[in-house]
């Protein structure tokens, strides 16, 4: 069985995307992560054959899922003091409940095109690790064979060595992997407009539907602080 995770946050305005303040209020920066998250899972949902999840930290104002537009997935809470600690969990919660292969998403790159989940799986038929690189030296996706709990200690998280750091434990440990193409989380506004300018609702295969509406408003707007 094939399992795919994503990672999401509870959308409360000012704890989500915060870097895109101020040129994004507090409120706006909740409800463009709402369309990342929707579009993500989108995205993720429509992987033939593999179950999808969701790895949750929810808050009071938004306790479960019934704040998303997608049909409300299964999803259990977040377990851990750092997010090295929170993959642990959440691998080890898949491969438990009988997956053979497993691969985390987060929620900040909602045009990651469909074919570079698809592959993570193919490529985990023959390799311990998947590794999608982000730009901002972290990773975008990460996907493994088997429960492999020592690829995620003693890594500096929210820093940019997390994908270094994270390549010298796969060398380390004589794992196989598998690098798929860099890509671009969306955490600031030039990565925001890198977005918009790219054109990504018809290159990522998937409808991104939510964040183009979103970034249409945005940009499209007379404020003429935006563009």
């Amino acid at each position: 069985m094939n399992t795919t995770i994503v990672f999401v946050k509870a959308p409360d305005p000012g704890q989500v995307k915060t870097r895109l303040s101020p040129a994004l209020s507090p409120q706006e920066s909740a409800e463009l992560y709402k369309a990342f998250v929707n579009d993500t899972l989108e995205c993720a949902g429509s992987i033939e054959g593999a179950k999808m999840e969701v790895a949750y930290q929810a808050s009071d104002q938004y306790p479960d899922l019934k704040w998303i537009h997608y049909p409300e997935p299964e999803f259990f809470p977040q377990n851990g003091q750092n997010l090295g600690e929170k993959l642990i969990y959440a691998f080890q919660k898949a491969f438990d409940e009988g997956a053979s292969k497993a691969v985390v998403l987060g929620s900040d790159a909602p045009s990651m095109p469909v074919a570079y989940l698809e592959k993570a799986f193919d490529e985990l038929k023959a390799n311990d690790v998947v590794l999608g690189p982000a730009q901002d030296g972290g990773y975008y996706l990460i996907g493994l064979s088997r429960f492999i709990p020592d690829l995620f200690s003693h890594i500096p998280w929210s820093t940019p060595d997390v994908f270094n750091a994270t390549m010298d434990h796969i060398s380390r440990h004589s794992l196989s992997c598998h690098l798929l193409p860099m890509h671009a989380d969306i955490d600031t506004v030039d990565d925001l407009k890198n977005l918009w300018e790219s054109n990504f609702s018809n290159i990522s295969h998937c409808t991104v539907s939510h964040t183009n509406a979103f970034l249409i408003k945005f940009f499209q707007q007379p404020k003429g602080n935006h563009g």
